[in-house]
């Protein structure tokens, strides 16, 4: 074989890799297998041809992958629950810009949170309650009254039955943290949490394993977000969500990562995430979210399953909970004292 045989066999051998690469979509995500599975699903009969190269890491791995990664070789998209991540992320100059890829349906605020960055490198794509899981069987059992604010998990017949997430590796459980400060005070906030915790039988490293615990009855009660528990009671387990008076409902978000080995690919698979079809998707019920777009606005198809849902939640129904978010009352997009909470749960967290 002559040099320029050679010199031929490797460029298309090149052209075919590039090729195969620029099919694949590459996501670094915080979220379960069964939500992401749906998605995956979705995404790749809609874009025949294209692959969804999933990456699953907790938050605090999610955000150093992408540090660490070169330029050229970051995944494409992230995509998480934690508001805070996105933040940190974008002031590192590690979110494309990506205009393109918005949902003009969806509003620009929930409560008093803004929805999408206002640089435009990251979007909410689904609603995330904070609250309280129990499995009624494990508590009943016990005789231990169901949950309905922070404050029952720091009582003393809780001792030994309560379940969370370390909020050192899990965003959603140190926005649980910020909450209860937020609400609480931080004097009588922290106190809470330390009597929590130590209520706990497990602090977790991932936030889903909290709900699998409640679930299978290892657990009684925990802090988890409010999908977590609804996908959990789809599938049959007899577990039970509450927001308490005081919580929040936050935007989970989506975005091209500067840098990515195929930002165009990124870019679509985001797109898709916010599109009418891909907010439907969250109805799913192994993935029971509320959407980011309003119903009524976007003329969601909301399946029977996932109206009994929103219906059981506080009383809001599929149609009105959009016009109720009370839960939004802290302002958490001031983060006060942010120094001072990470410097605590650095305390805590290895003590």
């Amino acid at each position: 074989m002559n040099t320029r045989s050679i010199a031929t066999g490797i460029a298309a051998l090149l052209c075919t890799l590039g090729t195969a690469r620029a099919d694949t979509v590459s996501l670094l995500t915080s979220f379960p297998p069964e939500m992401v599975q749906v998605y995956q699903q979705a995404f790749e009969a809609a874009q025949p041809g294209t692959k969804l190269e999933v990456i699953r890491k907790n938050t605090a791995e999610l955000i150093e992958a992408v540090r660490r990664a070169p330029a050229g070789q970051r995944p494409d998209v992230v995509w998480a629950s934690d508001a805070g991540a996105f933040a940190v992320l974008a002031r590192e100059g590690l979110l494309q810009r990506a205009p393109q890829v918005r949902n003009a349906g969806i509003p620009e605020r929930v409560g008093m949170y803004p929805m999408n960055d206002v640089d435009e490198r990251y979007f909410g794509q689904a609603l995330s309650g904070y609250g309280l899981m129990w499995n009624t069987r494990y508590l009943q059992s016990r005789g231990i009254v169901f949950p309905r604010d922070w404050s029952d998990l720091a009582k003393p017949e809780y001792f030994g039955h309560v379940a969370m997430a370390s909020p050192s590796h899990s965003g959603t459980t140190q926005l649980n943290v910020e909450v209860i400060l937020q609400s609480q005070g931080w004097q009588q906030g922290w106190s809470q949490l330390m009597q929590i915790a130590a209520n706990c039988a497990a602090i977790a490293d991932k936030s889903g394993e909290v709900p699998a615990g409640i679930a299978e009855g290892r657990h009684g009660a925990g802090l988890v977000v409010d999908f977590f528990a609804f996908s959990t009671r789809a599938r049959g387990a007899a577990v039970e969500f509450a927001y308490p008076p005081n919580t929040a409902i936050l935007p989970a978000s989506v975005a091209v990562v500067a840098g990515a080995r195929n930002p165009a690919a990124g870019e679509r698979f985001a797109r898709f995430t916010l599109s009418n079809a891909g907010q439907e998707l969250l109805f799913a019920p192994q993935i029971s979210r509320m959407p980011a777009s309003p119903y009524a606005v976007a003329s969601l198809n909301a399946r029977d399953n996932a109206c009994r849902v929103w219906a059981s939640t506080r009383g809001l129904s599929s149609q009105n909970i959009w016009t109720k978010l009370e839960a939004t009352r802290p302002n958490l997009h001031s983060r006060p004292r942010r120094s001072r909470i990470d410097s605590a749960l650095a305390l805590w967290t290895e003590s």
